[in-house]
């Protein structure tokens, strides 16, 4: 299928943590329609087996391609950890968040990292995988977090402190990194929460990093709308006020639609 510039880009992730990457295309894609799937009946996903995973993401993909985005975003860490799996098999183009990530510890030439992620993505070793293909003297570092992403995804804010903590000390056990990386994309909704924790500490947001990517490609195949308004449509299958509010916080222009879909 050959992309059209008034087509929509499509973002995915398996609850709210997507948003964040919304935000990056607002601020670095003003003029682009944004079809949103957010799936928080199902999350977190990174406490699921592959075989799971993928089925669900399919559906997702499947989604997508029938709503005839030009590209989809891969919002989730965990699912972008199986790219090579599904996105040979798509017509589509598909960027991967956990590849803008790792090619921003490349671009900076930063001797070290620490990232924070699910346990799948963490026990994938995706992001070390990536930056070591290019640069093997890099040192990775990566503590697991269990829950975080379920809990924003519950809007169970008086939880992240300690949890933040946990995770932080967890991943300090095996060394002292100036950056870490936010490898799951509910992640910075609580950035300044994680700053507070880790004063001096440089907290790379992936989103931001992808949002970049997808802005150059767009340049290049010359399917970048240059209007100065867009439209936002948000599905989730879950609930779709607590979207809503996700959009306020993250100060995330309104929504055109909110609805809630089955996978």
């Amino acid at each position: 299928m050959t992309a059209k510039r008034s087509q929509k880009i499509g973002v995915l992730d398996s609850g709210v943590g997507g948003l964040t990457v919304v935000r990056a295309m607002q601020q670095l894609l003003p003029g682009e329609d944004v079809i949103y799937f957010g799936d928080s009946a199902n999350v977190p996903y990174g406490n699921k087996d592959r075989s799971e995973i993928l089925a669900l993401m399919n559906k997702i993909l499947d989604f997508m391609e029938e709503n005839e985005v030009k590209a989809i975003a891969v919002a989730c860490n965990t699912l972008s950890t199986l790219y090579d799996v599904y996105a040979p098999a798509r017509k589509t183009k598909i960027f991967s968040i956990v590849e803008a990530g790792a090619g921003r510890v490349l671009e900076d030439k930063l001797p070290e990292v620490g990232i924070v992620a699910t346990d799948f993505t963490i026990k994938t070793g995706w992001y070390a995988k990536l930056i070591h293909e290019k640069d093997p003297s890099v040192k990775v570092y990566g503590a697991g977090n269990h829950m975080l992403a379920t809990i924003l995804d519950h809007g169970r804010f008086d939880e992240v402190p300690e949890n933040l903590k946990q995770n932080l000390a967890d991943l300090w056990k095996q060394g002292r990194p100036d950056h870490i990386i936010l490898g799951c994309t509910h992640y910075p909704i609580v950035k300044d929460q994680f700053e507070e924790q880790a004063p001096g500490v440089t907290f790379i947001d992936p989103a931001f990093e992808m949002a970049k990517n997808m802005k150059k490609w767009l340049e290049e195949n010359d399917l970048l709308r240059r209007k100065k308004t867009h439209h936002l449509d948000i599905f989730t299958s879950g609930d779709p006020a607590y979207y809503g509010e996700l959009c306020r916080r993250l100060k995330i222009q309104k929504p055109d639609s909110l609805s809630q879909k089955s996978l």
